[in-house]
């Protein structure tokens, strides 16, 4: 009987032991998991604040830089009453006349929703310039493409869902707008279809 009760009390204690070990390593793994978790205050001061333009004057520095942030190759900004002129630096890469045109409008509509964003802002003008040279060697920078939005065609736009629509077919920035013009130079280069859905 003896060896029976030792027997039992060591497969007690082993259970037991076997148990403990398992409750160790799961408080390990939860103390580790909460110190890897940031809090809650952590998550929150980590987030960067995203700045409401919406009540700023136009002419504001920090409306201008939210602006700016859009978009690395933002040049100057011109505030006329309730006008934004944006310009595109002339040395931005180019590949294509018509990568040009479709990087305008793919990346200009988060230059648009950003502008609009002040519910001073009525108008939106977006002009890429580039330098051009004549049929004698002459260069010169001119406007290659400018577009203009107004504040209701802005109202009407589901900006995310508008972006990827962009991807899919470029010329639906300029089939909306209040007006665009493309330099003949560029508008020449341009597929006869896109063309068409521009002027629709």
């Amino acid at each position: 009987m003896d060896k029976r009760k030792f027997k039992k009390w060591g497969i007690i204690f082993c259970v037991l032991f076997v148990l403990w070990v398992i409750g160790t390593i799961s408080e390990k793994s939860d103390k580790s998991v909460e110190a890897d978790a940031p809090s809650t205050e952590e998550t929150v001061a980590d987030k960067p604040k995203v700045l409401d333009v919406s009540n700023l004057e136009l002419s504001d520095e920090k409306y201008i830089n939210a602006i700016k942030d859009t978009n690395k190759f933002i040049g100057d900004i011109k505030v006329e009453g309730d006008k934004v002129t944006i310009l595109f630096k002339d040395d931005m890469p180019i590949l294509s006349e018509k990568s040009l045109v479709k990087n305008m409008a793919i990346n200009g509509v988060d230059t648009f929703q950003k502008a609009f964003e002040n519910s001073k802002a009525n108008t939106v003008e977006l002009i890429a310039r580039s330098r051009f040279t004549d049929s004698y060697g002459n260069e010169e920078v001119k406007d290659a493409v400018n577009v203009t939005w107004n504040r209701e065609i802005s109202d009407k736009v589901d900006y995310s869902n508008y972006k990827n629509l962009l991807h899919q077919d470029y010329t639906k920035l300029y089939m909306i707008s209040e007006k665009f013009s493309i330099h003949p130079s560029i508008w020449n280069q341009l597929d006869q279809e896109d063309k068409d859905n521009m002027n629709m």
